[in-house]
């Protein structure tokens, strides 16, 4: 009983750590990789691609975006879920579980703009946009506090481009500019904490672990 209970107050206790410390999981090469997706993929469409159907641009854009997220996902398991302590390990599931509903809710966009006109195709990227942003705000009280900058960047622009620039030359071109500038800024924002945190705790980053700055 005395072994439950106490079993019971560290899981408490690594809780407590889960929440109120800032996660430092994310890399900025694999989240400014995923900027420059975007940006090549804009080249690409200009083109090559520029008179896509709204399933082929669908098709187009998400397979880029999974690229995108395999190549920070499989930096995420194998930095922290595989070699990161056990609180580093519940904080990224934490700060997955926070950020995925919002995927979720790109992926039936999508889906749902297959079945539409391709002139309705040109929406797409705001939208995509607006819940990009919102994923990173419901994660920002998990992550270095700039990250709320990146945030309303995605909702800013991706309101004014549905607003204002969604028209069909300009729908592949709104994705460098909502996610490729989005996600350098990103990354941004990480090599900066990291370099603070160098800065006010350098004998932890001289104990051989991995640099989450880069």
């Amino acid at each position: 009983m005395e072994l439950e209970k106490a079993y019971s107050r560290i899981e408490e206790i690594h809780g407590l750590l889960t929440k109120g410390e800032v996660f430092r999981g994310y890399r900025a090469m694999p989240v400014a990789s995923t900027g420059l997706l975007a940006i090549c993929g804009t080249l690409i469409a200009d083109r090559f691609l520029a008179a896509m159907s709204s399933t082929s641009f669908v098709l187009y854009w998400g397979a880029i975006a999974l690229l995108g997220f395999s190549l920070c996902t499989a930096d995420l398991l194998l930095e922290n879920l595989h070699r990161g302590s056990l609180v580093l390990r519940r904080q990224t599931l934490v700060v997955l579980g926070q950020f995925a509903p919002n995927l979720l809710v790109g992926a039936i966009l999508g889906l749902a703009f297959c079945r539409l006109e391709q002139a309705d195709v040109r929406l797409l990227p705001g939208l995509w946009g607006l819940c990009f942003g919102m994923g990173i705000l419901a994660s920002r009280p998990f992550l270095p506090r700039a990250i709320g900058w990146v945030g309303l960047w995605y909702l800013g622009s991706g309101a004014t481009t549905l607003l204002f620039l969604s028209t069909a030359s300009l729908s592949n071109r709104s994705m460098a500019l909502i996610f490729g500038v989005g996600q350098v800024l990103a990354a941004a924002v990480i090599v900066r904490d990291a370099s603070r945190q160098r800065a006010e705790f350098p004998a932890d980053s001289s104990e051989g672990g991995p640099d989450h700055g880069v």
